[in-house]
């Protein structure tokens, strides 16, 4: 649906949402119904606003379905996968929790071969894998790739949502292969991308997020078997998935992150200057994009740190070398002590700054090195427990 269909039918909801509330005709579920397409607006153009009203009306809507209500499932599974769109704008911990209790009660309600149980496996999954790349417990991560299997048993060959749920298993298998190197995890992955791209022709709306899915799992391949072949097609499917995303929708951001990434690792391998300075820029503009109170902000830090590092390295300029530190400081500032990162920031911090004393023989550089060498080490041991 285009943008004036769109518009113009939030605004008709919009109309008898106002006068179902004023007793004035009996249209079903107007809330619900409201919510629906402001969530179908966002995800095609990225407006916040359309997301927070999008999870006003499905609360509304709920509260008109109380325990025992027929419609109490649909309702809870339009509302967690709002709630899960917000968490992964914000990062807020209240959101994901809320998503997985209503996700946890929709499935309860819906009986196993119901057409909306696939929808609320994937939402459940989908919380499971965040809340795993957050705190790390490999429960969470092995619970999501079942329950993603689970979904795409329920959409076989020829269902709408097929490439939807390739799609997810996909990221979940990718995820599992990063933390295991399984490489049937990744072979899986790649081949259920390219299956999901297949299905979404040019033209499609949801072409951006299977181009983008599928270089992650292209550009994973590469860093094991240094293939240039994949790393090309990884950097020409992450320009087609930003090409094809708003300049405003959030879902811009993973693709020039991860772009810029690629085209650090073509430089390595090149050392075409203009692939270090593009993707210093692309790295500039993720970390103004994301909100200075995302949980994973301090990853954007690093990886314009990690680009500054390599240009100092590669060309001399001091002023890159500083900004790396600095920007290294505000990273290890976002993870206090017993944060999972913290001693990957500690010891990313030390390393630049015993680059700097290499160079310009400063003491006080030596001296905090060494002071956060030892935080790292320590944070070490409140992480990893010592085996008795």
């Amino acid at each position: 649906m285009d943008k004036p269909s769109l518009d113009k039918a939030v605004n008709l909801f919009r109309i008898v949402e106002i006068m179902s509330s004023r007793g004035f005709g009996n249209a079903p579920d107007p809330f619900g119904w409201l919510g629906n397409i402001l969530m179908t607006r966002f995800d095609q153009f990225g407006d916040h606003s359309d997301l927070d009203e999008a999870i006003i009306n499905y609360q509304r809507a709920l509260h008109s379905r109380p325990l025992g209500h027929p419609a109490r499932a649909p309702g809870l599974r339009n509302l967690s996968a709002a709630l899960l769109a917000r968490f992964k704008l914000h990062g807020t911990r209240f959101d994901l929790d809320d998503v997985i209790l209503k996700a946890v009660e929709a499935l309860e309600l819906t009986p196993p071969s119901h057409a909306d149980r696939a929808a609320i496996l994937d939402n459940y999954a989908n919380a499971l894998l965040a809340r795993f790349d957050q705190f790390g417990d490999r429960f969470d991560l092995e619970e999501a790739i079942i329950k993603h299997q689970n979904a795409l048993e329920l959409r076989p060959p020829g269902h709408a949502s097929r490439a939807l749920s390739l799609n997810n298993l996909s990221n979940a298998l990718l995820t599992r292969f990063k933390h295991t190197s399984a490489q049937y995890d990744l072979d899986e992955a790649i081949l259920n991308h390219q299956r999901a791209l297949d299905m979404r022709p040019p033209g499609h709306p949801y072409r951006s997020k299977s181009l983008h899915n599928l270089s992650n799992a292209i550009f994973a391949r590469f860093d094991i078997f240094g293939d240039r072949h994949d790393l090309d097609n990884a950097i020409t499917n992450y320009r087609g998935s930003i090409e094809l995303t708003p300049r405003s929708h959030p879902g811009r951001l993973p693709s020039l992150s991860n772009l810029a990434n690629v085209l650090l690792s073509r430089f390595e391998l090149l050392g075409k200057h203009s692939d270090l300075d593009e993707a210093i820029i692309l790295h500039r503009h993720t970390v103004e994009l994301t909100p200075l109170n995302h949980p994973l902000r301090f990853l954007t830090l690093n990886n314009i740190s990690t680009a500054l590092l390599v240009r100092f390295d590669s060309f001399g300029d001091q002023s890159d070398l500083d900004e790396a530190i600095a920007t290294h400081r505000d990273s290890a500032q976002l993870t206090p002590p017993g944060h999972p990162s913290r001693a990957l920031n500690l010891n990313n911090l030390s390393n630049a700054l015993l680059r700097r004393f290499e160079v310009l023989d400063h003491s006080y550089d030596l001296d905090e090195a060494i002071i956060n060498y030892q935080g790292a080490l320590e944070q070490t041991r409140l992480v990893i427990p010592t085996a008795p």
